[in-house]
């Protein structure tokens, strides 16, 4: 009749490295993230002042991705939340003032009084939209 069992022993050394395995099958296709980046730069070339308190209408489109700037009306859709960035650069030949607003609200306002015969402006406003 055999004995009872002993305590186990230490464990061994690794052995080699066995042979490289078949290659597993292909894994579903992942997401990936589509990354929209809104904007926009526009130009007016006329003559012609716009009427006051109405939105300026910029008709000549050099880069509108998405279209989020409505050359029809002068108004900018927000369709994604984030910090934007409005500038603008006039020459004028009167005093002129530019109001941004967001909504209905007026969230920026620049006034030039003129002191040359023609007179360059810009502004710029960073807003959270």
């Amino acid at each position: 009749m055999p004995g009872k069992s002993g305590p186990r022993g230490a464990p061994g050394s690794l052995g080699d490295i066995g042979p490289k395995g078949e290659r597993g099958e292909a894994g579903d296709a992942g997401g990936h993230k589509l990354m929209y980046q809104s904007a926009f730069t526009v130009k007016r070339q006329t003559h012609e002042h716009p009427a006051k308190n109405t939105p300026v209408v910029f008709h000549g489109n050099v880069t509108n991705t998405y279209h989020d700037y409505d050359t029809s009306t002068g108004k900018f859709t927000c369709r994604i939340s984030g910090v934007y960035y409005f500038v603008f650069h006039t020459s004028l030949t009167s005093n002129l003032c530019v109001n941004l607003y967001r909504n209905r609200e007026r969230v920026a306002s620049f006034c030039d009084h003129l002191s040359n015969p023609k007179q360059v402006s810009s502004g710029g406003v960073l807003l959270q939209l």
